[in-house]
């Protein structure tokens, strides 16, 4: 009887103590970034914490805690008690843009929010600026000899977009309305096609078409990519096989000294849900 009636106790008490007592705000801070440790948390030997991101960081480099100087395990240990408390705090975008929301609502938030942080996607490009002024610089003089512009509906009437093998222009910037994508060229070969369209802003819903009405055509509908993507190489569009080669035309270049291979396409843009 005692022992449950101490134990009902201490659960009552406890509930009244995480009522009452406030935890510091800078608790939440990554000693590293200094950023709210809003995903997973780990710690040294000594219990000093950081975030995921800080840690792949240090692991490349000194390997030591920001804190205590201590090397870091290879399998550095999680604390689950400190994320099981922020998966109940609201945290504010990194950015500053005025959002607010837990963990998991957070990082989907950061790989959407206006302000976030994005790099350049041309080649060789260092620029970095907010994802809402990246579409003003990929329209600026200092890119016009590496993506051309189109609107879609330009696009469809004219059928002036297409991709080459060794094309100058690796890159289409596609508007429809009020939505704008960039379309990678990744390879363009005899049977085989691969590419990316990634969103410069609001994700969207692509259908991208090619062929025409003699040969017939083929679509594929997918989600768009975010501009900046750490896999660069990743494509949400592919023509394999024999597909491919029916819509991918060979051309002679420099007088028949070479083989260039083309492939026509159509764009279409529609908001996600």
């Amino acid at each position: 009887m005692g022992k449950r009636g101490a134990s009902s106790g201490g659960i009552a008490g406890s509930q009244k103590l995480a009522r009452q007592t406030a935890i510091p705000g800078d608790a939440w801070d990554c000693p590293i970034c200094d950023e709210a440790l809003s995903g997973r948390i780990f710690q040294c030997q000594q219990g000093h914490h950081l975030c995921e991101e800080c840690l792949t960081k240090i692991r490349s480099t000194t390997r030591q805690c920001p804190s205590c100087r201590e090397v870091f395990p290879s399998s550095a240990a999680r604390n689950l008690a400190l994320e099981k408390l922020a998966a109940n705090v609201d945290f504010p975008c990194r950015w500053t843009c005025g959002f607010q929301g837990r963990p998991d609502a957070l990082q989907a938030h950061h790989s959407q929010c206006a302000l976030r942080t994005v790099k350049c996607p041309v080649d060789n490009c260092l620029h970095q600026c907010s994802a809402s002024d990246m579409l003003e610089h990929l329209l600026s003089e200092q890119h016009k000899d590496h993506i051309q512009a189109f609107n879609c509906w330009d696009a469809k009437r004219n059928d002036r977009l297409f991709f080459e093998e060794k094309a100058k222009y690796r890159a289409k910037l596609v508007r429809e309305n009020d939505l704008w994508v960039l379309c990678h060229s990744l390879r363009v070969a005899n049977g085989e096609y691969s590419g990316k369209v990634c969103h410069v802003l609001d994700p969207v819903m692509f259908s991208f078409t090619v062929g025409n009405e003699t040969l017939g055509s083929v679509t594929i509908e997918s989600p768009s990519l975010p501009l900046h993507n750490p896999n660069a190489t990743e494509a949400n569009v592919v023509v394999p096989g024999k597909i491919a080669a029916r819509f991918i035309k060979p051309e002679d270049v420099n007088g028949g000294q070479g083989t260039q291979y083309k492939l026509s396409f159509r764009v279409t843009l529609k908001r996600c849900r």
